[in-house]
């Protein structure tokens, strides 16, 4: 009744909350509820319909405890969440890859002219979930190399994007 009732941002914030805590039951509930498809479905994404996704989108409400960058199957990914990333998985979800750093396509100029952080914060939170070892062994069919390959990325990345370096003091 309360999704039924519910805007697509709580409903979003509702999900990364059953992710977040890890209960997969009321994850899977949420997913199959009518309402959760009509607004996210991965058919409609390219037709107006709101996106988990969007960048320039602002939280629902003040107190929105994640970031709108989050996606669910990143969220499910970063906390090792196996059940739930497969059920993404089976509905066509998957993590996009952030564009090359050196991409100089429209969209990354806007994105790093519009924040800065926050364009370091959407690649950080991507690669995190690309680089999970459930997302890796789920959706790669070679996890070995995609984990190789995820290294090296990462490696180049922290060399030139200062958001990536890690910093150890003595």
């Amino acid at each position: 009744m309360l999704l039924n009732k519910s805007d697509s941002y709580k409903i979003k914030e509702a999900l990364l909350h059953a992710i977040y805590i890890g209960n997969t039951q009321i994850a899977q509930f949420i997913l199959l509820h009518p309402q959760y498809n009509a607004n996210f479905s991965v058919n409609n994404l390219n037709e107006g319909v709101p996106r988990f996704d969007s960048f320039w989108e602002t939280q629902s409400t003040v107190d929105a405890q994640f970031s709108s960058d989050i996606t669910p199957i990143m969220l499910a990914s970063h906390y090792n969440r196996a059940e739930i990333v497969q059920m993404l998985l089976d509905r066509g979800d998957h993590i996009e890859k952030p564009h090359d750093f050196y991409c100089g396509c429209l969209e990354c100029i806007n994105r790093f002219e519009f924040d800065s952080l926050r364009n370091a914060q959407s690649r950080l939170n991507a690669y995190k979930g690309l680089a999970s070892e459930v997302y890796i062994s789920l959706a790669s069919i070679d996890p070995i190399l995609t984990s190789f390959v995820l290294r090296h990325e990462m490696i180049f990345l922290a060399d030139k994007e200062k958001y990536f370096k890690v910093y150890i003091f003595f």
